[in-house]
């Protein structure tokens, strides 16, 4: 009875996630509203899961139980949906874009459109009177990197695989004959490399968050 209890509130914990979530990042949800609430309520599950059950046998005590049970899911949870945003590293006018869309503008609205994906890092690889090709080549996060770096080896690797399967991202624009603009978005983050990594990641810095307290508990 007692994990029924843990695992109802850890989906209380992961819907208010989700609710905090939708008020500080309104544009810029990758997965969408429902995505981040599932996001939100596995990770609490997960998170509250690890504290209910690995920090005992650990050997850490209750008190220290308790501390994470009540703090890992929420906290962790953030972090998660962080974490997705910045592999995702879309910005709201990508995730409008989607993959591939026709836009109702015309030629004289294109210098407008460059301009504005130039300032968000893209440069200019391509351009003809018909065709326009973008590219944002990736970075390194460099917070993130020092993040994992200071929490060791299993967050390391999060951050090696969620990099290691990221790829430039590439906008292609084609006017048509009828004015109008053929837009295809290619390249960025995997799914599957987020969600590993970010797993990894999150995982890791528990962990080491959790031996950290038990020394000094002790």
């Amino acid at each position: 009875m007692g994990i029924v209890i843990i695992i109802v509130a850890m989906v209380v914990i992961g819907l208010l996630v989700g609710a905090i979530a939708s008020l500080i990042w309104k544009d810029n949800k990758p997965f969408g509203t429902i995505g981040d609430y599932v996001i939100a309520i596995v990770t609490a599950i997960v998170f509250g899961l690890i504290a209910w059950y690995v920090i005992p046998i650990m050997g850490f005590s209750n008190t220290i139980r308790w501390i994470s049970l009540a703090t890992e899911p929420l906290f962790g949870a953030l972090f998660v949906l962080w974490l997705v945003r910045k592999a995702r590293g879309f910005t709201a006018s990508e995730i409008e874009m989607g993959e591939t869309s026709t836009s109702h503008i015309s030629r004289t609205t294109l210098d407008s459109i460059i301009t504005r994906h130039v300032s968000q890092g893209y440069r200019v690889a391509y351009q003809t009177e018909k065709v326009v090709q973008l590219v944002k080549s990736k970075t390194h996060n460099h917070v993130l990197l020092l993040f994992c770096f200071l929490f060791g080896l299993i967050p390391l690797i999060g951050y090696a695989v969620q990099y290691g399967a990221e790829r430039d991202k590439i906008l292609t624009m084609r006017i048509r004959e009828d004015g109008l603009i053929d837009k295809e978005f290619e390249g960025g983050s995997k799914p599957w490399a987020n969600a590993v990594g970010g797993g990894l990641i999150a995982v890791g810095a528990i962990v080491s968050c959790a031996i950290v307290i038990g020394f000094i508990s002790r």
